[in-house]
């Protein structure tokens, strides 16, 4: 059954807005530039995507009822998956084309409904952006709406991907470009694909703003896995403003300003986006043989299917050969993997068999390095080419 298409808040969102806002205030964020719609016009909210609080800092810019594009796996607990689509909640499996939202999105358009789409699609690890489509402005084309293009500053600064705690600094919203349906409806779509992504690169290491916290180099191990002097894997471990290698010593800062430093003449890097990089390329460049085998102790396996409730399928430990992957005794191959993606704090989420399985582990997993390693093995994720946001 089809949900009812609205273009107006309903009662509870508009009174949601009063706690949300001295919530938002509340973690550090500042609401400005705030556009209001004209009377029957529809838009299309483009933002870049740093923090799990963007939904809500966004929606909270506008006088519209946005329905707003997540991914598939939020909606399988009891409360979610009840009350993010009465929030305006459209699901989408990550990180692949899906043509039931595709359509869901032109209905809604079809309503003079509006949207809020993440282009990127994925919560920003450092200052670089992720991918997107350069088909993406072909679905703009067609739900003929206003472009209301947001920058989400000092999110990654204040809530970095890998941390847990606020970083104290400044963060809000900007609108950085407004495009009306006749200003872009005859233009060249790499034009228009251009003006998005330039406008949506917000890159707060950039900014000049300073972000204090005792702890600002707390959990980097859930993002970088290889030290970058001697080459070993899971030697990095956070303590405080440093991330020291336990196999060389080399003792690396992160600094207020969002750049990274280290006494060593050995270590080059200023910015987190060169480290993880050097990552990608290094899993680009692992030799992968029989003896090949990644581990992590102490994981959970679970079912997040949309719209059905969470299973626990398996508890243990987590084991990556070059053919399976393994949670306790519950062993899969690494070849059917589809999709795979990391998910905030420490959840890994892919797609295998058309399921979809979240592995949750210890506080400072990296669920980075198994995606970039699923790009490196022989998966259908792979060999299909799906995935444009971590592969080699």
């Amino acid at each position: 059954m089809k949900r009812k298409i609205r273009i107006k808040d309903p009662l509870y969102q508009q009174l949601l807005r009063i706690p949300a806002r001295f919530y938002m205030r509340l973690k550090g964020f500042r609401i400005k530039d705030r556009y209001k719609a004209q009377k029957g016009e529809k838009v299309v909210v483009l933002a870049n995507h740093v923090t799990d609080y963007d939904p809500i800092l966004i929606r909270l810019c506008l006088n519209r009822y946005l329905y707003t594009l997540s991914t598939d796996n939020i909606y399988s607990s009891r409360i979610t998956r009840y009350w993010i689509p009465r929030l305006g909640g459209v699901p989408k499996r990550k990180g692949l084309t899906d043509i039931t939202s595709l359509k869901e999105m032109l209905r809604i358009a079809s309503h003079n409904g509006s949207l809020l789409i993440f282009a990127e699609g994925n919560r920003s690890y450092a200052d670089f952006q992720f991918y997107i489509a350069p088909n993406f402005s072909s679905l703009l084309y067609k739900l003929k709406a206003t472009i209301v293009l947001y920058n989400i500053v000092g999110g990654f600064g204040s809530y970095p991907r890998f941390g847990n705690k606020r970083r104290r600094g400044k963060a809000y919203t900007k609108l950085v470009k407004v495009l009306k349906y006749d200003e872009y409806k005859d233009m060249d779509p790499a034009k228009l694909n251009e003006i998005i992504t330039t406008n949506l690169k917000c890159f707060d290491v950039d900014s000049g703003y300073k972000y204090k916290s005792n702890k600002k180099a707390e959990y980097l191990e859930r993002m970088l896995f290889v030290c970058p002097k001697c080459g070993k894997m899971h030697t990095l471990n956070s303590k405080g403003n440093h991330l020291i290698c336990s196999n060389c010593g080399l003792d690396v800062t992160y600094n207020e300003d969002l750049t990274i430093s280290s006494a060593d003449p050995d270590f080059k890097f200023a910015r987190l986006s060169e480290w993880y990089f050097y990552q990608k390329e290094f899993v680009k460049n692992l030799n992968i043989d029989d003896s090949f085998k990644f581990e992590d102790d102490d994981v959970t396996l679970k079912t997040v299917n949309p719209f059905e409730l969470s299973k626990k399928l398996a508890k243990g430990k987590l084991v990556l050969t070059k053919d399976t992957i393994s949670v306790g005794e519950y062993k899969m191959d690494v070849k059917d993997i589809e999709i795979a993606s990391p998910m905030s704090g420490r959840k890994l989420v892919f797609t295998i068999n058309n399921q979809n399985l979240q592995i949750r582990g210890g506080k400072k997993f990296n669920a980075l390095k198994y995606v970039l390693l699923f790009n490196k093995l022989d998966t259908k994720m792979k060999n299909e080419k799906v995935d444009n946001y971590f592969s080699l």
